[in-house]
């Protein structure tokens, strides 16, 4: 029988009684007010113990989401999470002789879920009086509350580069630009990431005029024309594509990555791939400020870490996946603070080249070796030794371009547009006040809503970190 229906039967038969007096009905009276008071008490604790459980809940279930968004857990340790943060969570917000009761977590790993509920029992304080209106007993000496909750996370397997300028006019900014860099990692490779299972991977390109690489792969990314880890741009007919630094044509035509001895990062070199956020670290604390703006080159390189036509090219445990791999995810974030000022040509416009290919055309043919068109077996037509002596003719040159008409900028938007067509999402984040750049880096963006244009130091770290969050895709779904 519910209270009301209890009270309004004493009521009858206080109200059919002729024996009762005015004092007996006022004392009965301020019994049940105090009743209904202490009642509204009860509920009030009850109302405030299970709004501090749902926050709990809902903090504790986002962070194995979170973690779950990065890497594959087993149920205990799932288990585990959502407990320590559902205690921490509610130090202090649960009042006296409030209980706990089992808290239940559903996961399946290889799913997309996690969900977990919980309960406790708090003691009433006033509705056990009800008890002695029907005689006794202990019915509502307790009061349970509870709540679910249920977070949704990606399954996909990422690949993330990071690209950020560090040119001259970064040298006031540094700070704040590592910093965002370190958000970024927290994000996606927080501290304590195991390694071997996380389902995230992040590349980190630093650039300038040109970017950084350990020697032997600058070597061999360029036919040994690097000296000092420097590389840039290829310029021509392979300029805005992936192919690999050994690409040939049906022709044997190679379009060779440059050199520029020492226009690149100090020290900062190019990560691969890699759940080592210690690597990545290192490249940050690296980083100084100057030399140019070479976007296309930054844009570049930061493509072929991600881009499966590399994958020969890195080390084995940063070689990128296939683009067609399922649940893959790739994604640029491509941050500059000026407009394109920087690029490569050859001197003498590759005819250099083009005489000493013909020269070894014309003995292999005398010899029977050359085959017009592609090999049969896909080979490459000429040795890496030739393709050595061939790099070697080129004389590199810089020159300077500006607007977003000028020819970094051009060759930067080609490139953008190839590694959307890709279906690589292109986060973009342009620093300061260049219209030029602001353009050019619009352009380079999947769209609106991957363009971010930050004014100050603290909103440049903030876009960072927006943008590291946005990838990992994890909401509360209930």
């Amino acid at each position: 029988m519910s209270y009301f229906k209890q009270f309004s039967k004493l009521l009858k038969q206080f109200n059919r009684s002729e024996d009762g007096a005015v004092a007996v009905l006022v004392a009965v009276l301020m019994v049940l007010l105090i009743v209904f008071a202490g009642m509204a008490i009860d509920f009030g604790m009850g109302i405030n113990t299970r709004r501090a459980l749902s926050q709990a809940l809902d903090n504790a279930v986002l962070a194995a989401a979170n973690r779950l968004s990065t890497e594959d857990l087993s149920k205990d340790k799932v288990e585990e999470i959502i407990d320590e943060y559902l205690q921490a969570n509610l130090k202090g917000s649960l009042g006296k002789g409030v209980e706990l009761k089992e808290l239940k977590v559903g996961y399946e790993p290889g799913g997309d879920e996690v969900s977990a509920s919980v309960s406790a029992e708090l003691k009433n304080n006033f509705m056990p009086l009800i008890n002695l209106l029907n005689g006794g007993g202990d019915e509502h000496r307790m009061l349970n509350v509870g709540s679910s909750s249920t977070a949704r996370y990606p399954r996909n397997n990422v690949e993330v580069t990071v690209i950020v300028d560090v040119t001259g006019s970064m040298y006031t900014h540094m700070d704040a630009l590592k910093s965002a860099s370190t958000r970024v990692l927290d994000a996606l490779l927080p501290v304590g990431t195991n390694e071997k299972k996380s389902k995230i991977r992040v590349s980190f390109v630093p650039y300038s005029e040109g970017v950084k690489l350990e020697t032997t792969l600058a070597e061999k990314a360029t036919f040994y024309v690097s000296t000092l880890g420097c590389v840039h741009e290829r310029v021509m007919d392979q300029a805005a594509t992936d192919v690999a630094h050994d690409y040939e044509d049906d022709d044997g035509n190679t379009d060779y990555i440059g050199s520029g001895d020492d226009d690149c990062p100090t020290k900062a070199k190019v990560v691969p791939l890699t759940t080592d956020r210690s690597k990545i670290e290192d490249s940050i604390d690296d980083m100084e400020a100057g030399d140019g703006t070479a976007g296309q080159t930054g844009i570049a390189w930061g493509w072929y870490t991600i881009s499966p036509e590399w994958a020969d090219f890195w080390p084995d445990d940063s070689q990128p996946q296939p683009y067609d791999t399922k649940n893959i995810r790739k994604f640029a974030i491509f941050m500059t603070d000026g407009e394109f000022n920087r690029h490569y040509a050859d001197k003498f416009d590759y005819s250099h080249v083009e005489q000493q290919r013909i020269v070894k055309i014309r003995q292999k043919r005398n010899r029977g070796t050359w085959t017009e068109g592609p090999n049969p077996d896909g080979s490459n037509k000429f040795t890496r030794s030739e393709h050595q002596w061939f790099a070697s003719r080129i004389r590199w040159e810089e020159g300077t371009s500006s607007g977003e008409s000028g020819i970094a900028s051009v060759r930067a938007k080609a490139i953008c547009e190839s590694m959307k067509a890709k279906k690589i999402t292109i986060y973009s984040v342009h620093f300061g006040d260049d219209k030029f750049a602001e353009r050019v880096m619009k352009s380079c963006a999947s769209n609106e809503s991957t363009f971010y244009n930050a004014d100050s130091d603290s909103e440049l770290i903030q876009a960072f970190e927006t943008i590291s969050n946005d990838i990992k895709d994890i909401y509360l779904s209930q």
